[in-house]
Protein backbone atom coordinates (compact mmCIF):
# COMPACT_ATOMS: atom_id res chain seq x y z
CA UNK A 1 0.00 0.00 0.00
CA UNK A 2 1.43 3.30 -0.97
CA UNK A 3 0.76 6.41 1.41
CA UNK A 4 1.71 10.03 1.32
CA UNK A 5 2.40 9.71 5.30
CA UNK A 6 6.12 9.48 6.11
CA UNK A 7 7.14 6.45 8.49
CA UNK A 8 8.89 7.69 11.23
CA UNK A 9 11.14 7.07 14.35
CA UNK A 10 10.42 8.88 17.81
CA UNK A 11 12.74 8.96 21.03
CA UNK A 12 10.44 10.85 23.52
CA UNK A 13 9.89 11.89 27.23
CA UNK A 14 6.73 10.71 28.67
CA UNK A 15 5.06 12.75 31.30
CA UNK A 16 4.73 10.58 34.62
CA UNK A 17 2.18 10.56 37.73
CA UNK A 18 1.67 7.93 40.65
CA UNK A 19 -1.22 7.53 43.10
CA UNK A 20 0.61 6.47 45.80
CA UNK A 21 1.19 9.30 48.50
CA UNK A 22 5.05 10.54 49.59
CA UNK A 23 7.10 12.29 51.91
CA UNK A 24 8.91 15.55 50.56
CA UNK A 25 12.48 13.24 50.34
CA UNK A 26 10.60 10.72 48.60
CA UNK A 27 8.52 12.86 46.23
CA UNK A 28 12.03 14.20 45.36
CA UNK A 29 13.09 11.00 44.61
CA UNK A 30 10.74 9.96 42.39
CA UNK A 31 10.91 12.59 40.90
CA UNK A 32 14.80 12.41 39.91
CA UNK A 33 14.83 8.96 39.27
CA UNK A 34 11.62 8.45 37.10
CA UNK A 35 12.38 8.03 33.44
CA UNK A 36 9.96 7.74 30.39
CA UNK A 37 12.17 7.90 27.59
CA UNK A 38 9.39 6.45 24.89
CA UNK A 39 10.07 5.16 21.21
CA UNK A 40 7.57 5.23 18.82
CA UNK A 41 7.29 4.29 14.98
CA UNK A 42 4.20 5.42 13.14
CA UNK A 43 2.99 7.27 10.26
CA UNK A 44 3.35 11.65 10.91
CA UNK A 45 -0.35 12.39 10.34
CA UNK A 46 0.04 16.09 11.26
CA UNK A 47 2.61 18.18 12.42
CA UNK A 48 3.04 21.88 13.42
CA UNK A 49 4.85 23.60 15.90
CA UNK A 50 4.04 22.58 18.80
CA UNK A 51 3.23 18.97 18.23
CA UNK A 52 3.13 15.79 15.83
CA UNK A 53 0.41 13.47 15.54
CA UNK A 54 1.26 9.83 15.01
CA UNK A 55 -0.77 6.80 14.14
CA UNK A 56 0.95 3.23 14.47
CA UNK A 57 -1.40 1.66 12.28
CA UNK A 58 -2.70 2.75 8.74
CA UNK A 59 -5.02 1.07 6.43
CA UNK A 60 -7.20 1.42 3.65
CA UNK A 61 -10.89 0.85 3.45
CA UNK A 62 -11.71 -2.15 0.63
CA UNK A 63 -13.23 -0.61 -2.23
CA UNK A 64 -12.33 3.20 -0.46
CA UNK A 65 -8.80 5.17 -1.57
CA UNK A 66 -9.31 6.63 1.88
CA UNK A 67 -6.87 5.48 4.27
CA UNK A 68 -7.68 5.07 8.13
CA UNK A 69 -5.52 5.27 11.03
CA UNK A 70 -5.34 3.49 14.26
CA UNK A 71 -3.58 4.17 17.82
CA UNK A 72 -3.25 7.72 17.11
CA UNK A 73 -0.28 9.81 19.62
CA UNK A 74 -0.39 13.35 19.72
CA UNK A 75 2.73 14.15 21.11
CA UNK A 76 3.88 17.95 22.00
CA UNK A 77 7.15 18.59 20.43
CA UNK A 78 8.95 19.74 23.61
CA UNK A 79 8.95 16.08 24.74
CA UNK A 80 10.65 14.89 21.51
CA UNK A 81 14.48 13.86 22.06
CA UNK A 82 14.75 12.54 18.43
CA UNK A 83 12.82 12.10 15.09
CA UNK A 84 14.11 9.99 11.80
CA UNK A 85 12.24 9.42 8.61
CA UNK A 86 12.16 6.04 8.16
CA UNK A 87 12.70 5.17 4.47
CA UNK A 88 10.84 2.15 2.84
CA UNK A 89 12.57 -0.02 0.22
CA UNK A 90 9.92 -0.40 -2.81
Amino acid sequence: MKTKYPLVYLEWEDAHASADWFTEEEAESYFYNQYGNTKSVGWLIRENEDWIMLASRLGESIGDTSESFGMLQKIPKTWIIKKVRINLKK
